[in-house]
């Protein structure tokens, strides 16, 4: 199995999930993303071993398509590693852009982050997030490849009674769906706060 490298490249996020290191520590972060000529020299120097390898773009702090240079990192690592994997919340960039570099990249996957079926329930912790932007990035994205679009959803409190529905969804748009447990649970508080407004939107609903 290939190995999988992780670049972090922007921490930088459009949105504010309450359990996101950037919510919880209360720190001011200043918005700070790896130039485009350092990954270059990383890369060329190290061509040999990472065209064997596969390419994520996953970041703890930011969503990677903040980096202004998103599209030069992308034409690079598809030239270089067997895959490359790009983990967004999918509510940044047009539906065209998607479908455009799916299209030039052939090796380019996206995951999606949706961790609900309505705005309402995906907002509680995907803040900021617009569902209906999302499902239509994701779309657009399905129309080159719909193997190479995952749909990643992270289970709550608040939203598992959405799992079942989530899961019909992705079979109608056939792709996969990747149904993962929640692993910050540090913050018994802040968790709290939500799954109480969840009850409120679920009341209403």
């Amino acid at each position: 199995m290939n190995k999988i490298l992780n670049f972090e490249i922007s921490n930088y996020c459009n949105l504010k999930c309450p359990l996101c290191p950037r919510e919880v520590t209360n720190t001011e972060l200043n918005n700070v993303q790896l130039d485009y000529e350092i990954f270059e020299e990383i890369v060329f120097s190290n061509y040999s071993y990472f065209k064997n390898c596969i390419c994520k773009f996953c970041g703890e702090f930011g969503d990677p398509l903040t980096h202004k240079q998103i599209d030069d990192f992308i034409e690079l690592s598809s030239k270089t590693f067997t895959d490359v994997l790009i983990f967004t919340n999918g509510s940044i960039k047009k539906s065209s852009w998607y479908k455009n570099q799916m299209k030039k990249n052939v090796n380019l996957h996206f995951h999606f982050g949706i961790d609900g079926i309505t705005d309402e329930i995906n907002n509680l912790y995907r803040v900021g997030s617009n569902i209906e932007k999302v499902f239509k990035n994701l779309r657009s994205a399905t129309e080159i490849d719909r193997k190479r679009v995952k749909w990643d959803y992270t289970i709550f409190k608040w939203n598992e009674h959405q799992v079942r529905d989530a899961q019909e969804m992705a079979k109608t748009l056939n792709i996969e769906i990747n149904i993962r447990p929640n692993g910050k649970t540090s913050h018994p508080e802040i968790e709290k706060d939500i799954y109480d407004r969840a009850k409120n939107i679920l009341q209403v609903l």
